[in-house]
């Protein structure tokens, strides 16, 4: 489990060498998950009071077991969400950085491009109207 956290992305591996994992907790939530049909396993807001109690009886949990999981689930779902958001904000924010350092030029680039597509527009309806 170290060696797969270690891949993600932002990940320090060194600061997982101390870091425990208790096997146990993860045999647990892989009992909880293993208990659910693939349907509620791609769709979680499925579960309502009697799926989560057979959930819970066929891993060998109880029914505040599985709420803690689907709302751990829940709120990883949203950061990763946020992550990614951020993400691109960043991304997009570099890249129009970037293009403004280079002269600081960043409104005049935009309208270079949009006069450059305009021409090949139009030499596109040319070699069109020529054939």
């Amino acid at each position: 489990m170290e060696e797969i956290l270690g891949m993600m992305p932002g990940v320090d591996a060194s600061k997982l060498k101390d870091a425990k994992i208790d096997q146990k907790a993860t045999a647990r939530v892989e009992a909880i998950i293993r208990s659910m049909t693939p349907r509620e396993r791609r769709n979680p807001e499925l579960l309502n009071a009697s799926r989560k109690k057979r959930i819970a009886a066929g891993s060998g949990t109880t029914v505040q077991e599985v709420n803690r999981l689907l709302k751990q689930f829940e709120q990883s779902r949203q950061l990763m969400k946020r992550f990614a958001e951020w993400a691109a904000k960043n991304q997009a924010g570099a890249k129009a950085s970037s293009a403004s350092d280079a002269g600081k030029c960043f409104p005049i680039c935009i309208k270079q491009q949009n006069h450059q597509q305009r021409a090949y527009a139009r030499l596109d309806i040319q070699q069109r109207l020529s054939i």
